[in-house]
């Protein structure tokens, strides 16, 4: 997810910083899911099924359930990679791609800002979402 993410910046960032941002991205996405979900306490997971998509894809339907209100749908795009099976895209409501909200974000503060930009935006996000749950950055 992080290479797509990063669209083609990937290609020209180094085996350390390609790891620095893989590690950012995996924190940044923890961080994101505790904030938004992290209130939900007694509750539970429901898979609705499962759908073949391209390129040898599956996406699994399912939400969110807590224990008053209205259920939240959280889907997930997998893809086989070495024997695994891999996350490669979560949909918010069925239909807002996370993938394609955070490669909106990372090209454009890469294109501005840089690799030391991305990583510092990543940080400060990271922190708002912890801080206060929002994870909304100015």
């Amino acid at each position: 997810m992080t290479r797509v993410a990063t669209g083609r910046h990937w290609r020209s960032l180094t085996d350390d910083q390609k790891q620095q941002l893989v590690a950012a991205f995996h924190d940044l996405s923890i961080a994101t899911y505790a904030a938004r979900f992290g209130g939900i306490g007694g509750g539970h997971f429901e898979i609705l099924d499962e759908q073949a998509a391209p390129a040898g894809s599956v996406r699994v339907n399912n939400q969110i359930v807590p224990t008053s209100g209205v259920p939240i749908r959280v889907d997930y795009l997998l893809r086989q990679d070495g024997g695994q099976w891999r996350v490669i895209d979560v949909y918010l409501k069925s239909s807002v791609s996370e993938l394609a909200v955070r490669r909106g974000e990372f090209t454009g503060i890469l294109a501005k800002r840089g690799f030391d930009g991305l990583i510092a935006e990543i940080k400060a996000k990271i922190s708002k979402l912890q801080s206060d749950g929002t994870g909304i950055s100015s």
